[in-house]
């Protein structure tokens, strides 16, 4: 392993002799304590996550980040939670092509029972993020413009407009006649979240439920979200005209 700070959290504790000739290689995780004050790991986490957001956030406005952490359990790496607010924001994965980013407004994110490496951090001021039990958005708005400018940026704009309305966004295709009403609901122990498309007509005629199921259950895109490696719980969503609101987000 070359990363040092990693090596010293993951030692070896046993090797074997594979039948393939190769080692297998048994680690385990132990997180030496390291011996700085407790409210000054947490200062160094709050300032160290706003550059770890600079990947998928930018032109934050009131950027916010708070810690909750027990004094003994952060010293371990062990911070109970973390929450980012913000008043508005553009978010997306920001380095990748083809990839348009999605205004947001009034954000409350939080990350429950994150652990992290507390020596890299405290040397380096770098966030090396082991572990986390949960993240929830409990607060998010998002308006018809926002939704206009990521449409435009991506293909699916090309084809497609997408309106808010009371409880479900019209969506329209725009070079044959074709229509459909998509709600969003909160979701299960699997997803985040689900999609709920009804009123589907074609040239002024009713698709069969049926194949409207199917079509969701293949092309769901979020499906996608099943599997996650950190458990992501939302808000209830409201879809109102003119804007989509996840949880109180009438303010960060």
């Amino acid at each position: 392993m070359e990363n040092p700070y990693l090596a010293e959290i993951f030692p070896v504790i046993a090797e074997y002799a594979l039948p393939d000739q190769s080692r297998g290689i048994l680690r385990a995780r132990r997180i030496p304590p390291v011996d700085v004050a407790p409210s000054e790991v947490a200062r160094r986490l709050e300032q160290a996550q706003e550059a770890a957001l600079a990947d998928y956030v930018r032109d934050a406005e009131d950027l916010r980040v708070s810690v909750t952490y027990r004094p003994e359990a952060i010293l371990r790496g062990e911070v109970d939670r973390v929450r980012v607010e913000a008043r508005s924001a553009t978010v997306g994965e920001l380095k990748r092509r083809g990839r348009a980013p999605l205004h947001i407004r009034n954000a409350r994110i939080e990350a429950e029972g994150l652990l992290i490496d507390p020596r890299r951090l405290v040397e380096t001021g770098v966030l090396e993020i082991l572990d986390a039990e949960e993240m929830r958005i409990d607060a998010l708005t998002i308006t018809q413009a926002d939704v206009d400018a990521l449409l435009a940026g991506q293909p699916a704009g090309a084809v497609l407009t997408v309106r808010l309305g009371d409880g479900a966004a019209e969506v329209k295709f725009k070079r044959f006649p074709a229509e459909a009403r998509v709600g969003v609901r909160t979701g299960t122990d699997e997803t985040p979240l689900t999609l709920h498309v009804d009123h589907v007509r074609v040239a002024g005629v009713p698709v069969p439920d049926l194949f409207v199921g199917w079509l969701v259950r293949n092309f769901d895109p979020t499906l996608r979200l099943k599997g996650l490696p950190v458990p992501i719980s939302i808000g209830p969503i409201r879809i109102l005209p003119g804007q989509i609101q996840i949880g109180n987000s009438s303010g960060a």
